[in-house]
């Protein structure tokens, strides 16, 4: 009997050493994995989207800017948009809850008449794309960059927790650690359910949810982006047009900038569509450059120059409110300091409609702190470009009219003649400022001329900027002499029949025009557009406008 317990008990030390060694390995081998996967974990790159892990390839960098996969953003983040019918932009419905300023008016008109907005998209390597920083702002959520990965958190999930010194896990179930150490206590988090998603600028994972103190926040969303106290812009200002025609035009702005001096920046970002639709062609990273040289951004909204679906818009009162709405997000989103309105070509029979659309844009823009103008010819001119404007009526629901005082003779004109004679625009300052009160009337100069070429049969003409002026008199070998009835240079040359005849936008006329400004007591200018003058022009119009020394 003792025999037998004595086997019994050197069997039950055999199978414990047995079960010691065995866990022993066994442990050391979970360990080698944990590590193994841990190490792989970290050699790999990941998008965690509240707290989801996903490809990382689902969002690339292009010329240092982050752009997200289109399909991935509806699928995986907000679903309500779709591609429009020529796939280069994408249109999202507006969520009421994303309108939460401080002004009732403003709340209630946003959502009771937005339907929704569009974002422009890119393509890479056949797949569309959207703009990470703008579609972040569009679509309220907070993303941030750790390391090799990239976390997205939607606002209405988001919230600032403080995490106690516990380990940081790479997977949600808690039982592979990362190896980075975790020095930080305060991360951005979302709750997954089984545990929470944190993340800050050094390190992201997971961590238990009685780990987590979740501190007060107040999640924003349109109220984010609203500036009700903002500076306004000195006087004399000077604002420049930015031509920009297409959202690719837009990425690839170029960043040297000749009108230094400039105020404010105009581009053509806006245009009226089909239905009361603003195409949107905006880039913010655009808007943050202007902002970065202490710039404003007056973003322009044009009708496309289109009679009929300005008439469309104007003579509906639903598609009227839908494009203000528009305007007022898309403004809030990009952080435009003001709106210019640039309708033209437009039918007589609609003056009174855009008298009414512009009232009620300016009760709009007042309620938002922004300052509201709009583009006017000389009047007295033909019925869809002059005629059409009720300047008078528009000077009380506009901070600022802009009398684009050029293209005295236009492109298509039979008779060859200058852009703007001087005495052509004082005549026309005279006129409009019997309709317009001179603290509202800004000057628009052109900073370009036009080379016409007389044939037997006609004649026709091409653009020259005021940067290029000289090259081509130049190169052309042309006298120039100066015509005092026009008080502005001349010069024509006869070659094989041609007559080929230019009259001068340089110093001489820039300074008159600026002279005017003071004469007339004018708020500002707006020159026509960026890249057309050099640095020569520039000099002139910073010290001719008195404010600048």
């Amino acid at each position: 009997m003792k025999k037998t317990n004595l086997i019994i008990n050197v069997i039950l030390i055999v199978v414990i050493i047995g079960l010691i060694i065995s866990t022993s390995i066994l442990f050391n081998r979970y360990k080698a994995l944990e590590f193994e996967l841990s190490d792989e974990y970290m050699m790999s790159e990941w998008l965690y989207v509240n707290g989801v892990r996903y490809e990382k390839n689902n969002i690339i960098e292009i010329d240092d800017r982050y752009f997200i996969d289109y399909k991935f953003v509806k699928d995986f983040i907000y679903d309500d948009m779709e591609l429009s019918n020529s796939k280069q932009r994408v249109y999202m419905e507006f969520d009421s809850k994303w309108a939460d300023l401080d002004d009732e008016f403003l709340n209630e008109f946003i959502i009771d008449n937005i339907v929704d907005i569009n974002i422009p998209l890119v393509d890479y390597n056949e797949i569309k794309y959207l703009p990470l920083e703008t579609i972040a702002r569009a679509l309220f959520f907070e993303y941030g960059f750790t390391g090799n990965d990239i976390w997205i958190i939607a606002k209405d999930k988001l919230e600032s927790v403080s995490v106690s010194k516990s380990k940081i896990f790479i997977n949600e179930n808690l039982n592979i650690p990362n190896k980075q150490s975790n020095n930080s206590t305060d991360f951005y988090g979302v709750s997954t359910g089984k545990a929470y998603f944190v993340a800050n600028d050094e390190n992201l994972g997971y961590v238990s949810l009685d780990s987590v103190k979740v501190k007060e926040s107040d999640t924003r969303f349109l109220s984010e982006y609203y500036f009700a106290d903002r500076e306004k812009v000195e006087k004399p200002f000077y604002l420049v047009w930015d031509q920009i025609t297409s959202y690719n035009g837009a990425l690839n702005f170029n960043n040297e900038l000749v009108e230094k001096s400039a105020d404010i920046i105009s581009p053509t970002f806006l245009s009226l569509n089909i239905n009361g639709i603003v195409i949107n062609e905006s880039d913010y990273k655009y808007i943050q450059w202007v902002h970065d040289m202490d710039k404003e951004v007056w973003v322009l909204a044009s009708n496309s120059f289109n009679p009929e679906w300005t008439n469309e818009m104007l003579s509906n009162p639903i598609l009227v409110d839908r494009f203000i709405s528009q305007l007022c997000v898309l403004t809030l989103i990009y952080e435009f300091d003001g709106i210019n309105i640039d309708f033209e070509n437009i039918y007589l029979k609609d003056k009174e409609l855009l008298s009414e659309f512009m009232k009620k844009l300016y009760q709009t823009t007042q309620k938002m702190d922004i300052p509201l103008s709009i583009d006017v010819t000389i009047p007295e001119g033909s019925d869809q470009w002059s005629k059409v404007y009720d300047r008078k009526s528009l000077a009380k629901s506009t901070d600022y009219i802009f009398l684009m005082a050029y293209d005295e003779f236009w492109a298509s004109s039979n008779i060859s003649g200058p852009v703007a004679s001087i005495p052509w625009t004082i005549d026309g300052l005279d006129k409009t400022l019997e309709l317009v009160p001179n603290e509202k009337l800004v000057l628009g100069i052109p900073g370009y001329m036009r080379v016409w070429k007389d044939y037997k049969s006609g004649n026709d003409s091409s653009v020259l900027s005021i940067k290029n002026r000289d090259n081509y008199v130049e190169e052309n070998e042309f006298t120039t002499e100066y015509l005092p009835e026009l008080m502005i240079n001349y010069s024509e040359k006869k070659e094989s029949g041609v007559l080929t005849r230019v009259w001068y936008e340089d110093s001489i006329s820039i300074s008159q025009r600026l002279d005017l400004v003071k004469q007339y007591d004018l708020p500002g200018i707006g020159l026509w557009r960026r890249g057309f003058i050099d640095s020569e022009t520039e000099i002139i119009i910073q010290q001719n406008l008195s404010r600048r020394e």
